[in-house]
């Protein structure tokens, strides 16, 4: 072989070799683009290429991603729906994810105004910042039990979500996951969770709330602008818990604690006063602690009135009657079926009536007010303000 031979054939190798490891640009294959990975015959699918300054997306309703794509005679497992592939598509409405992929990437489904469902998609172990951010038509989603994280504004904004059933195995919720979903009201936490950050749960409908044992921190504005939350569980292994955790939370009514001894108002390293928050009313928010603590808190604890309990904190069975009351309505809990009567302190019958499970509404002048209810031999009296 001459020397001009040698040389062509190595600029040969050269060549190939640069070839094979060039992953970076996406190909088409079927409706989508993908990014291919040689060396482990891996693919992801990847977003339209950029025009110029201008980022096309894709104008799909549906797909159906393959478990594997062929290219130049070779075959690729598909594990990753990749960074911003379906971000913005307008007409988007379902995906369904084959068994292989196992991630989801950053924004990758982020600000799809019709997505409904992704389907298949409980081998994804993980799954993206933003990934489902502002898709208002998602209403499920199914998680890998796998999962032991979810992401920075993962959910944000998802407007349909209803139920969320975080799996057993998860450790963290990271910043703002659930922010904005308005129309989320149930919550299951596992007991694996020992994380969960900033505006997690902010301005959701979610009406109950159980913090898992093993949560040390819950930061502030974590569940804030919840009006229609009305009991929070905190574990005694809580020991940091920041001030506006739970700002403009006015609905809530029950607080369960489980420290053996009140904490003090240390709103720099441990529970804040003010981690409820100002517009809770103290006059009809109950704390309740385990009644062979009772000793220890007294009757009122950072201005709440203190009540016991005997069940453990994640299954509180029986809860005490009360009423709030807030926009010219009286809340009433545990009172189902009760024939009530409404006093000023002067004694004067401000109105009577049979109690059911929504408000009632009444027009009440600022003030105290005594609320008596008799359901046979059950009788039942208590205070409330009108503000």
């Amino acid at each position: 072989m001459n020397r001009f031979t040698l040389f062509l054939f190595i600029m040969c190798l050269f060549t190939l070799g640069a070839k094979a490891q060039d992953t970076s640009a996406p190909v088409l294959i079927g409706d989508l683009y993908y990014t291919l990975d040689d060396a482990n015959l891996t693919a992801a699918t990847a977003p339209m290429p950029a025009v110029g300054g201008t980022q096309p997306r894709y104008d799909l309703a549906t797909e159906v991603i393959p478990a594997t794509v062929d290219y130049n005679g070779k075959t690729y497992n598909v594990v990753e729906v990749g960074n911003g592939t379906f971000q913005s598509s307008p007409n988007l409405t379902q995906v369904t994810l084959p068994a292989s992929v196992t991630a989801i990437a950053d924004s990758a489904f982020r600000d799809s105004p019709n997505l409904i469902a992704v389907v298949n998609s409980s081998n994804a172990s993980a799954i993206g910042n933003y990934a489902f951010f502002n898709c208002p038509k998602l209403a499920f989603f199914q998680f890998s039990p796998d999962l032991t994280e979810i992401s920075e504004h993962c959910f944000q904004q998802d407007s349909s979500l209803t139920v969320v059933s975080i799996p057993e195995g998860v450790t963290s919720i990271k910043v703002c996951a659930f922010q904005s979903c308005t129309s989320l009201k149930t919550v299951t936490i596992p007991s694996t969770v020992n994380e969960i950050s900033n505006w997690t749960f902010d301005a959701t409908a979610v009406t109950s709330i159980t913090v898992p044992e093993g949560v040390t921190t819950i930061s502030a504005w974590t569940f804030s602008n919840n009006s229609a939350l009305t009991t929070l569980k905190l574990p005694a292994s809580l020991t940091r818990f920041e001030n506006w955790a739970c700002d403009n939370d006015y609905g809530l009514q029950s607080i369960y604690v489980a420290w053996p001894t009140p904490p003090e108002d240390d709103e720099s390293n441990g529970i804040g006063m003010w981690g409820f928050g100002d517009k809770v009313d103290r006059n009809s928010c109950i704390v309740y602690v385990p009644s062979q603590y009772k000793d220890a808190y007294g009757d009122s604890w950072f201005y709440f009135q203190v009540e016991t309990y005997e069940t453990g904190i994640t299954n509180v069975a029986t809860e005490t009657a009360r009423a709030y009351y807030a926009d010219g309505t009286l809340n009433l809990f545990n009172m189902d079926g009760y024939t009530v009567s409404v006093f000023s302190t002067a004694g004067q019958l401000v109105a009577a009536f049979k109690a059911n499970d929504s408000g009632v509404q009444l027009p009440l002048a600022p003030g105290v007010y005594v609320l008596k209810a008799t359901n046979g031999q059950a009788k039942k009296t208590l205070k409330f303000i009108a503000k």
